[in-house]
């Protein structure tokens, strides 16, 4: 089985551009196996219920997980839901580590003219850190 790691951000577009991604593989629904990984921010772990953090609350309260994760399940791939806390580079670099994946499958973001050779601060941090390989969808605006 190969295994992906998809951490995703608020970004529903790009959360969908990344399953798309993972969904395109050879035989995915046979060989693929998906972990979809939310890293809460502090700000955001406060608006969630207490009972509801022992469980997987990204996959109740998060679009782009909840995004993710149907387009994965309904193509019959084998996706997980994984959630964290704080600092998501590195918590990025350890889950990956964690689970001997594959690939980590991150979400563009468009950037702007003077930018556009430049990646945003995580995935710059994992390209430079990680010995995993690293693929970077793209913007859903650039299709």
């Amino acid at each position: 089985m190969y295994e992906l790691l998809v951490p995703v951000d608020l970004d529903e577009r790009r959360a969908l551009s990344q399953a798309q991604w993972v969904a395109s593989l050879p035989n995915a629904e046979e060989s693929v196996a998906a972990t979809i990984l939310f890293v809460f921010e502090s700000d955001t772990l406060e608006e969630i219920p207490e009972a509801v953090k022992q469980q997987t609350p990204s996959k109740q309260f998060v679009d782009s997980v909840r995004t993710a994760f149907r387009y994965l399940d309904d193509r019959g791939i084998d996706v997980d839901v994984v959630d964290r806390r704080f600092e998501p580079a590195e918590t990025i670099w350890r889950e990956a580590h964690g689970r001997g994946v594959q690939t980590i499958v991150l979400g563009g973001r468009k950037q702007s003219p003077v930018g556009e050779h430049a990646f945003g601060s995580v995935t710059q941090q994992l390209m430079l850190k990680s010995d995993i390989p690293v693929v970077v969808t793209g913007s859903p605006d650039s299709r």
